[in-house]
């Protein structure tokens, strides 16, 4: 069978098995296509938390750029104060001037603020509630059905968020997807998945964080195919009518152009 014959044989089977891994979805997505569903992220959260505490795993939220949070101190009501993370992921507050928030779990900042906090006062007891959310989601493209943005309401996987999209393309590199995530410093840190393997052998899976984006290039093959296609057929009309064979890349084996 031709290099391209096993392509399409191992990318049906790859639907097949996606047609399959879709049927747990909804269950995880659907609030995400309700209405309000950015108001119901913590309900969503709460729930996923539950199933992860389950399998093992818990992740505490960490703070966004955006989040609306509420300072509260005890006993001191003039310290409290209700501010939004900016974009540079820090909070003004009264007497410490500049604070970092985001990156940082609720009970993280309370006790960093009270720590600092303590210069001024005697055993200060500072709490951080989150009041709104940022809006969450995470891009994908690439080749998939449908690129698109998809909201993030609690956890998802970049399989799942790939699936949301509509699936691979016939043309996907699926063992080599590529996730960015921005890091609190700003930089790019870089992540590679093979979710051949997640859904064929149970592979480990990435969990997404707000604003990551999922990309999916193009296979070898089809990137072969599109050569094929604009320098061969569309470039050389009149010498491809004669048919020969190529030789490309001294991989061996041969492209036939009828």
């Amino acid at each position: 069978m031709s290099k391209t014959g096993k392509m399409y044989q191992r990318s049906a089977s790859l639907l097949a098995i996606a047609f399959i891994a879709t049927a747990k979805l909804p269950l995880e997505l659907r609030a995400q296509d309700s209405p309000g569903a950015g108001k119901q992220g913590v309900t969503s959260g709460v729930a996923s938390s539950k199933s992860a505490a389950q399998d093992g795993v818990l992740e505490p939220y960490l703070l966004q750029a955006g989040d609306e949070i509420q300072i509260r101190v005890y006993n001191i009501p003039e310290l409290d104060q209700t501010v939004r993370i900016r974009p540079d992921g820090r909070i003004s507050l009264l007497l410490l001037n500049e604070v970092e928030a985001a990156g940082r779990t609720p009970e993280e900042l309370s006790r960093s603020l009270s720590s600092s906090y303590a210069e001024f006062f005697r055993t200060p007891r500072v709490t951080t509630i989150v009041k709104t959310f940022t809006n969450r989601e995470v891009f994908v493209g690439g080749e998939v059905t449908q690129p698109r943005i998809v909201p993030l309401s609690g956890k998802m996987s970049a399989t799942a968020a790939i699936f949301y999209a509509g699936g691979f393309k016939n043309t996907a590199k699926t063992r080599e997807v590529i996730i960015l995530h921005k890091m609190p410093n700003g930089a790019a840190e870089i992540k590679r998945l093979n979710v051949e393997a997640v859904l064929t052998k149970g592979g480990s899976d990435v969990q997404l964080q707000p604003f990551d984006v999922v990309f999916v290039p193009k296979s070898r093959i089809a990137k072969l195919d599109q050569f094929v296609d604009q320098y061969m057929k569309q470039l050389m009309p009149i010498a491809t009518s004669l048919g020969f064979s190529y030789i490309l890349g001294g991989q061996g084996f041969a492209i036939s152009i009828p």
